[in-house]
């Protein structure tokens, strides 16, 4: 799987390490047996409220399934933006999976900005206009 990727020797080793781990897997699996538990109920995930929340997307995925559903894999995100009322989308317009290797920067930003709202109670985004 990482024979192939464009990461240093380093980086490569320390993937392999991580995933010759018997955790690792577990950890996959009961992400896989959680998704299904919530699929099958049925309903739709809580608020978060007024949490500042950024949301970070891939932009330019490599997988082809992500590549040909991307405006919808982009509404999803969207989505999960929109539970906090105070929630955001940013798509790493240079980015597939790992954002954080290819654009560091855009992800200390966001950090930085949820931080600075979550300490200061500045929003985000703009307040949702009065009815």
């Amino acid at each position: 799987m990482f024979a192939s990727g464009s990461v240093s020797d380093d980086d490569r080793q320390r993937l392999i390490a991580i995933f010759q781990k018997s955790h690792t897997y577990r950890a996959l699996a009961d992400e896989g047996i959680g998704l299904e538990r919530d699929l099958a109920q049925g309903t739709a995930p809580p608020s978060l409220g007024n949490l500042p929340v950024i949301v970070i997307a891939e932009g330019a995925p490599r997988h082809p399934y992500l590549t040909e559903n991307l405006e919808r894999f982009l509404e999803l995100q969207r989505e999960l933006a929109q539970l906090s009322t105070d929630g955001k989308l940013v798509i790493a317009r240079h980015s597939a999976h790992f954002i954080h290797r290819s654009e560091p920067d855009l992800i200390l930003s966001a950090a930085q900005e949820v931080v600075t709202a979550a300490r200061s109670n500045l929003r985000l985004t703009p307040p949702p206009p009065s009815p």
